[in-house]
């Protein structure tokens, strides 16, 4: 029997020692349901990092696109003006006469945008036997590097601008 209490005498003094130890322990504190901080600041530190090195690739992306349009649009349209030519032997009144029977050129003519308003089409140049069609940029994407395409009856394409642009 004298065994038995200094046992539990033992596993007392044992819990007095935790009990004393808990309550000068500077690290037992209670735990936030929040955040810190310093933790919110590393957060917007790390999403400003990322931002500025996206946001010039994002942008590069979008007028990239931009110029997809136009070149797009400019194809088509020289597409429809050589059937155009192909029935009637002359590009002049391609868009003008009333009979042409392709409503995608007199659509496209006469400083019309290109389908998400970007570049304007307009039709220069026009003689018997050639064409020049010009697609210049508009609003935001005025300040491209590319500048205007330029495309001709000959299948030549061309920038104002700088850079590999078709």
């Amino acid at each position: 029997m004298v065994q038995r209490v200094k046992s539990v005498d033992k596993k007392v003094l044992a819990l007095r020692m935790v009990d004393r130890v808990d309550r000068f322990d500077i690290h037992n504190q209670k735990k936030s349901d929040g955040i810190t901080l310093i933790e919110l600041v590393i957060v917007v530190t790390i999403i400003g990092i990322l931002a500025a090195f996206g946001y010039p690739s994002f942008v590069e992306q979008i007028g990239k696109s931009r110029r997809a349009d136009a070149t797009t649009a400019l194809t088509s349209l020289a597409a429809e003006l050589e059937g155009y030519y192909n029935n009637r032997e002359t590009y002049l009144n391609a868009g003008n006469d009333s009979i042409t029977g392709i409503p995608t050129i007199t659509a496209l003519l006469g400083g019309t945008l290109t389908e998400h308003e970007h570049y304007q089409l307009s039709y220069t140049a026009r003689t018997t036997n050639s064409f020049t069609i010009r697609a210049v940029p508009q609003g935001s994407q005025a300040t491209d590097l590319c500048g205007t395409f330029i495309t001709n009856s000959i299948g030549q394409r061309t920038v104002s601008g700088t850079g590999d642009c078709w």
